[in-house]
């Protein structure tokens, strides 16, 4: 007993080296503790210091304001390590909130619309134009942008919907992925375009050819300018396919060759998925960047889903406490021990939930029978209220103001609001979408044109002999869009023929904005003039005057006697004030404002006069908002209408 006692007490011994370790870990510690105690003195220091030279009141460092983190990183940190949640809660948005929707379908249909159309504007080195070759140039575009199986490699888009979706990803992703690529066709040009999302671009390389960063698939250079793309060959969460899809790539700068592959194209594999890489000027990256250095897109309603998602979940808690309160009944307290009859759930007949607890089932109108000493008191429903509206419009109006559109373009309402108010969201909005347009224009169209041309070219439909030296000459054209509405025809038509009288615009321009090419319309106009006077000639009647007059302020030269008619029918006059009396708002078929009566009357009286044919007016009608058979019959009554006086004055016209 007493060996062991002795042997434990030697164990408890510990060595002089032991000692000194444990001391100079001591010392170790307190120093570490002093050197922390002055970093930390060291950071109030430069606190206060940074406190006192602050100036603005954003950037204080007071107390308040310690909860404000805000990371100050680049471009890229800052979107490509959020883009795949950033992505996908946009997508999960544009599918299911109606707001979402509805931003999405206005940009598509106020950007491309019906498409946004080439034509051709080559020119010789002296600035003649070579109208040969644009002929056949739009005649050959029309001819494969039209066509799916020649324009998109799933045969699902021609190029009009190849915008649309460009558009729509710029509004969910904030960024599309065209590649461009060259297939031999017997018939029809050999470009055909490969659509790719977001999400294809490879996440998992960091570094690519000769130690180049990669940042989110995006290979750049030493200046951030993108050198190729690495892309996944499908989806990375695509569960309907077990295989991995081997893409044939030709080169699409040799359409005789069956394949030319680039050595650096080499695939990859990447968790069962096939990454390669595509050179950058096969690759048609449309999207705005914000910030230098950026190389990624973001979605255009980053800065709105928190929103969105917050009245979602608040617009469904109230629907569903409406349909609660909704549930009106009687509930009758009995002295006896049986009920729950009324409260039963005929799909849950043990009135039990998941953890056991008594679940009741309200129904519309029903009669309950509580259990004894249970009562339940009335209630009166209170959902939505009257502070519902005012605070769906408020959250609505932050919602469009961070998608970069108006309250009205997202709720379709258009019931408030004056003329001139909701004439000046019109323009805002327009004014939003016109960049958009132009980066559309810029970032795929002309590409696509350029090399579409220069395929036609290589593929001999096209003559263009000094292509090969000035390329540039012979891919000139007028890109014009969906045209943008009047809302005033009259008005506006007039102000334009005001600017074009004082040398402000020209008529090319303005056909562009009404989404039509001037030349198309000169040669319309001028078949339309051929037709009317084989017609004259035809029915035996001599030819227009060259003076014939176009507007109330030229005089008739052709009859000297003959009276004006009056140029304020009173029947077609009062309709137009009844239609428009009172009126505030403009939506279509409610009243019209005082600029819709005015016009319509400016109408009434050209036709009445003669000036203006009776379908012109009619459509101009229409444009103002009145409706079709309103309309015809305000025409048909100012065509009729004849003032008492016109009886007793009326002579006959006396030959030019």
């Amino acid at each position: 007993m007493a060996t062991a006692t002795a042997t434990a007490k030697r164990r408890k011994q510990r060595t002089l080296s032991e000692r000194v370790q444990d001391k100079q870990q001591r010392v170790a510690l307190a120093k570490a503790e002093l050197e922390l105690k002055q970093l930390r003195a060291q950071k109030k220091a430069a606190d206060i210091r940074m406190a006192a030279l602050s100036t603005y009141q954003a950037a204080s460092k007071q107390r308040t304001f310690r909860d404000w983190r805000a990371p100050d990183v680049s471009a890229d940190a800052a979107i490509v390590n959020d883009s795949q949640t950033l992505i996908a809660r946009a997508r999960q948005m544009m599918r299911d909130d109606p707001y979402a929707q509805s931003i999405g379908r206005s940009f598509v249909r106020n950007v491309v619309g019906k498409g946004i159309h080439p034509t051709a504007t080559a020119c010789d080195l002296d600035g003649k134009p070579l109208e040969v070759f644009n002929k056949r140039a739009n005649a050959e575009w029309y001819d494969w942008s039209r066509k799916k199986k020649l324009v998109d490699r799933e045969r699902r888009r021609n190029i009009v919907k190849i915008q649309q979706w460009i558009v729509r990803e710029l509004v969910a992703v904030g960024e599309a992925l065209v590649i461009m690529s060259y297939e031999e066709r017997s018939r029809g040009c050999g470009l055909v375009l490969q659509c790719v999302e977001a999400e294809q671009l490879d996440p998992y390389l960091f570094c690519g050819e000769d130690g180049r960063d990669v940042r989110g698939g995006v290979e750049v250079d030493e200046y951030g300018a993108p050198v190729a793309y690495h892309i996944l060959t499908r989806h990375p969460n695509d569960l309907m396919g077990a295989g991995v899809d081997r893409w044939h790539r030709p080169d699409i700068r040799t359409p005789d060759s069956p394949d030319l592959r680039d050595s650096t194209e080499k695939a990859r594999e990447v968790f069962g998925l096939q990454s390669i890489r595509v050179p950058a000027e096969r690759v048609l990256h449309i999207y705005d960047p914000d910030r230098v250095r950026q190389t990624r897109g973001v979605s255009r309603l980053a800065a709105a889903l928190v929103k969105l998602r917050d009245l979602g979940e608040f617009d469904y808690a109230t629907l569903l406490k409406a349909r609660a309160e909704s549930c009106l009944g009687l509930v009758i307290t009995t002295n006896g021990s049986t009920g729950g009859i009324g409260l039963e759930d005929p799909t849950n007949p043990n009135g039990k939930d998941v953890d056991g607890n008594d679940e009741l089932a309200a129904q519309p109108l029903m009669v309950a029978r509580l259990q004894k000493g249970e009562e339940v008191s009335t209630f009166t429903p209170a959902t939505p209220g009257n502070t519902y509206e005012p605070f769906l419009k408020a959250q609505l109006r932050a919602i469009a103001a961070a998608a970069g559109v108006s309250y009205e373009q997202v709720a379709r309402d258009f019931t408030a609001g004056t003329y001139s108010s909701q004439r000046q969201g019109m323009l805002e909005d327009r004014r939003e979408f016109e960049p958009l347009q132009e980066l559309v224009i810029d970032e795929f169209c002309i590409p696509v044109w350029e090399e579409f041309i220069h395929l036609r070219w290589l593929e001999g439909k096209l003559p263009a002999m000094g292509l090969a030296k000035n390329p540039e000459l012979y891919q000139y054209a007028t890109w014009r869009g969906q045209g943008w509405p009047w809302i005033d025809p009259l008005r506006e038509g007039k102000g334009i023929e005001t600017m074009l009288d004082l040398g402000l615009t020209a008529p090319q321009l303005e056909a562009l904005t009404r989404g039509h090419d001037y030349n198309e319309l000169a040669n319309l106009n001028a078949q339309a003039e051929a037709i009317r006077a084989k017609a004259r000639k035809a029915a035996g009647l001599k030819d227009a005057p060259a003076d014939e007059p176009s507007s109330p302020n030229k005089p008739d030269t052709t009859s000297t006697a003959k009276p004006a008619p009056d140029t304020k029918p009173e029947a077609a006059a009062s309709d137009v004030a009844d239609a428009g009396d009172g009126a505030d708002n403009v939506v279509e078929g409610a009243k019209l404002n005082g600029a819709q009566i005015t016009a319509a009357k400016d109408v009434l009286s050209a036709v009445g006069a003669g000036d203006m044919a009776s379908e012109v007016g009619y459509e101009l009608l229409v444009a103002v908002g009145i409706s079709e058979d309103r309309a015809r019959r305000m025409i048909d009554d100012t065509k009729t209408f004849k003032p008492a006086h016109d009886e007793a004055t009326e002579t006959e016209a006396v030959p030019a």
